[in-house]
């Protein structure tokens, strides 16, 4: 009994103990070392990048071809087939030569020549030709492909397709070629209507110059032979009579002094102004030595602060200062003495000439019409003589030299004119 329980017992030890060794082999089994953990998770890696690259690659828009140093084609991707319409299985293992128009085969000698010194090529702008024969411009950028160990075994292609661009280019070209013999025909254009406005203006001014100067011959007689009715015949007249005389000797006079305007305007349109450095201080003195009369007459007050020299016609200066001073002599309210100041203050571009005056004014909303011809503010000639010419004179005058002129709108007592004047020759 006991021996046969002792052979009992052996066969179940025999039995468990292969699982025994069978379980120990395998907790005992070997594991991976850490750098082949790292090995196999770097080449996930570079099969993660690979395929991140392989899809962009194929989604580009451009086509993106690679080649061997013998033009061969070796790759070829979606971009490529829309681009130049050849399947990928067409051309690969093709020369790269079936993309080349006739006229251009010399090309890729050249650029795989550029390739071989290890040289990049970026936006070399050619021609290419799809499989239909049409004609693309392309705008290449080729890259060196080397091996393992760094030798150059290949180019890597980028071809964009700028046919569109090319259009746009060669029609925006095109319209400012357009453009510019429009331009050309129309600058001629003008310059000779130009040419004959001004040949127009010029005998017109002519016309009117000979027309003025002719009429006053008989406005003196008028004048004259009326004076003479008043002097030797006022006997013969009653004092109607003589007031209308006296109507015709006046109406005589201001025609006469209009017509002196006229002929000073049109004169300012067209004749020669030398202009040179003036001292602005003397003019003005002289222009007060012509008025004295006037200004004694009126017991005017005029005060002058140092004046600057400028840049102008020394005519023209001097009828702007007396025009000026002659309106703020005479455009003056009843009873009041007139009180006159010139000075000047220095601006950027040269200086600014005030002439302000206690007298009537100028309300803001004819400030710009006052300069205009012919333009008078009081219609009563008995009140405030003028021609309305006078102004406009100034004006013209001013401009002519360069400068500007108008009402200092901050004045509201009297009138306050500037004129901007050069200090030296305008370019």
């Amino acid at each position: 009994m006991s021996g046969s329980n002792g052979m009992a017992a052996n066969p179940i030890a025999v039995e468990q103990n292969p699982m025994l060794d069978f379980q120990g082999e395998s907790e005992q089994k070997p594991q991976p070392s850490p750098e082949v953990v790292e090995d196999i998770a770097e080449r996930k890696k570079a099969e993660e990048i690979s395929l991140h690259l392989r899809a962009v690659v194929e989604s580009s828009d451009d086509a993106i071809i690679s080649k061997t140093l013998d033009g061969i084609i070796t790759s070829w991707n979606k971009g490529a087939e829309r681009i130049f319409g050849y399947t990928a299985s067409e051309v690969i293992g093709q020369p790269i030569y079936i993309l080349f128009p006739p006229d251009r085969m010399e090309e890729e000698a050249h650029i795989l020549s550029r390739i071989r010194r290890g040289e990049r090529i970026e936006h070399y702008e050619t021609e290419r030709v799809r499989k239909d024969g049409a004609r693309l411009d392309i705008s290449l950028t080729i890259s060196a492909i080397r091996d393992n160990k760094g030798q150059i075994i290949g180019a890597s292609k980028i071809a964009r397709n700028i046919t569109e661009r090319k259009k746009a280019e060669k029609a925006l070209q095109e319209a400012q070629l357009q453009l510019g013999r429009h331009a050309d025909e129309l600058e001629k254009q003008v310059a000779q209507r130009t040419a004959h406005l001004h040949e127009s203006i010029q005998s017109l001014e002519s016309v009117c110059y000979t027309i003025a100067h002719d009429l006053r011959a008989p406005l003196r007689a008028i004048q004259g032979f009326t004076q003479i009715l008043l002097e030797d015949y006022s006997q013969a007249f009653d004092d109607e009579g003589k007031r209308l005389a006296h109507r015709i000797t006046a109406a005589a006079t201001r025609m006469d002094a209009l017509i002196r305007d006229l002929l000073e305007y049109a004169k300012l349109s067209h004749v020669d102004l030398p202009c040179r450095l003036l001292d602005l201080s003397s003019i003005v003195q002289k222009v007060m030595e012509n008025l004295m009369p006037e200004i004694a007459a009126k017991k005017a007050r005029i005060e002058i602060k140092d004046l600057p020299s400028v840049w102008g016609n020394e005519t023209i200066l001097e009828q702007v200062f007396t025009n000026l001073l002659s309106n703020a002599l005479k455009f003056v309210a009843p009873e009041t003495v007139p009180d006159i100041h010139i000075w000047s203050e220095k601006r950027e571009t040269g200086v600014r000439v005030y002439i302000q005056d206690n007298g009537i004014g100028v309300v803001a909303e004819h400030h710009a019409r006052i300069f205009e011809i012919f333009q008078r503010l009081h219609e009563s000639e008995k009140q405030y003589a003028g021609t309305g010419v006078g102004l406009a004179i100034v004006k013209k005058g001013v401009e002519r030299i360069g400068g500007k002129v108008g009402l200092d709108p901050r004045v509201v007592n009297g009138a306050c004119f500037y004129l901007d004047l050069h200090q030296e020759k305008i370019p």
